[in-house]
């Protein structure tokens, strides 16, 4: 297991998820051919609830990110990251599977408890956090290529069988933990690191408990970017139906498969970001500006290109059932560079802890987007809902920049 120079790291990152994509890619074209609009919408709403509980651990994944790749002892606060993980997402389940039985329509909450139930395993993800940490890129794209692939086929297999949604829910939980595992036995294979992580004591929930409220501001920061990212198919599901759900949501997922280049950026340099993120130097600022110019550029040209292709796209993908999606679409890429620039100051404002002022700024961006959705959408349809997510999403990062310079 040897560690790579930035380059290197980059190209392995960027590779692993061009064939994670892509493998997503042609899972979209037969999966969403064979279950249609409404389908499409139910699963979609069934990820964001789990999505919007999982925002605490979401805030716990950053936090680790930053102690893991400045630590002078990986496998401690790894194993740290583990078990507060555990102890967290084993709460999470069971309030989430209660809370799917009590609200939801029974089929619904069915599928919520099926991917709830295995939650718990995403707490391997802290070996994910070890590897980016210690610089194993060529492990951690092969072991994403080989989850897309075993992922991919089984999508295949079922639409072959005719199988029900509820089969595609459970490939998708798989989805969620098949990555964290893999890379756990991989690294608890070797004597010493396995040695190490089983030695002393597990975190418990009292200590779970005192380590969530010293980091509450940050899971509050994350938290609330997390439902900015999903608030607008949140709150359509109060006033629209599963088809037109789905419809929207076919649009959100192609806008969002570009956006593994920011997270292929952030994973390949937030070791070396770590480094100037929390200066306040000439240089440090000098180096913040170029990795914000670089994000931004990726950005806008992903943007303009979705917005152009976007016919195709829909079509290809989706097929003619999606085709009311191309509007919306193309709406909505007009997020992508807002996206890209905030993921970067998300990083920058975490590692100097400025979490109260980025929780201020996504309130705000979140009630923007609230407000715009219901006031958009009775006037432009779903694609009034797409612009008003659109503008949150820009006002949010115009404001880190602004505050920024």
């Amino acid at each position: 297991m040897t560690t790579l120079p930035i380059f290197g790291q980059l190209s392995w990152y960027t590779i692993g998820q061009v064939c994670v994509q892509g493998f997503s890619f042609f899972g979209v074209i037969v999966t969403s051919r064979y279950l249609g609009p409404v389908n499409v919408g139910l699963y979609s709403f069934v990820q964001n609830y789990l999505l919007a509980f999982m925002t605490i651990t979401i805030g716990m994944d950053f936090y680790f990110t930053w102690k893991v790749a400045k630590s002078d002892n990986q496998i401690r606060d790894v194993k740290e990251y583990f078990g507060h993980k555990v102890n967290v997402t084993a709460i999470l389940s069971l309030v989430g599977i209660v809370f799917a039985w009590s609200i939801l329509p029974r089929d619904v909450a069915q599928m919520a408890t099926v991917m709830f139930a295995p939650l718990v395993l995403t707490s391997c993800m802290a070996f994910y956090q070890y590897a980016v940490a210690s610089g194993r890129a060529k492990i951690i794209a092969t072991v994403q290529v080989v989850s897309a692939l075993v992922l991919f086929c089984a999508k295949v297999a079922l639409v072959y069988v005719q199988a029900p949604l509820l089969a595609f829910v459970v490939v998708s939980t798989i989805d969620t933990v098949i990555v964290g595992v893999l890379l756990a036995v991989l690294f608890l294979s070797h004597k010493k690191i396995r040695f190490d992580f089983l030695a002393g004591v597990y975190p418990n929930l009292l200590k779970t408990a005192q380590f969530m409220y010293s980091i509450r501001m940050s899971i509050i920061a994350i938290a609330l970017w997390q439902l900015i990212l999903r608030i607008d198919q949140l709150v359509l599901a109060t006033f629209e139906n599963a088809y037109t759900l789905g419809i929207y949501a076919a649009a959100v997922k192609i806008a969002e498969v570009p956006n593994f280049l920011a997270g292929t950026l952030y994973t390949a340099l937030v070791t070396h970001v770590a480094v100037f993120a929390d200066k306040d130097d000439d240089r440090s600022k000098y180096k913040t500006q170029q990795v914000l110019i670089l994000y931004a550029s990726v950005g806008i040209m992903i943007a303009c290109a979705v917005i152009i292709l976007a016919p195709f796209a829909i079509d290809i993908l989706y097929g003619s059932k999606f085709l009311d999606s191309v509007s919306v679409l193309r709406a909505y890429a007009l997020s992508i560079p807002g996206m890209f620039v905030t993921l970067h100051y998300f990083a920058i404002y975490g590692a100097r802890e400025r979490h109260a002022f980025q929780s201020f700024v996504f309130v705000v961006g979140l009630v923007l987007n609230i407000v715009l959705i219901y006031a958009l959408t009775p006037i432009f349809g779903l694609t009034g809902a797409a612009l008003g997510t659109s503008i949150a999403y820009t006002f949010v990062a115009i404001t880190f920049y602004i505050r920024a310079r």
